[in-house]
């Protein structure tokens, strides 16, 4: 990907989070800030603390409510 390509996606999401509802967009920082702490306990000790799997809990069900999911498990 070239510079220009790659400002021009740039522009593009940052248009496209500039559409979303402060909740969807706090769901969504709060979605990835508990992905990448889960990655990371996984990768340092192969095991998830109860309080991680916690936020993910919260997290999905934040993200089913804010972007109209579908609940399927």
């Amino acid at each position: 990907m070239t510079q220009a390509d790659w400002e021009k996606e740039q522009i593009k999401n940052s248009e496209g989070m500039s559409s979303l509802t402060d909740e969807q967009r706090e769901t969504l920082n709060d979605t990835f800030d508990v992905l990448q702490e889960f990655l990371r306990e996984y990768r340092e000790m192969f095991d998830v603390t109860s309080e991680t799997a916690r936020k993910m809990h919260n997290v999905y069900w934040a993200y089913i409510n804010e972007f109209n999911k579908i609940h399927k498990y």
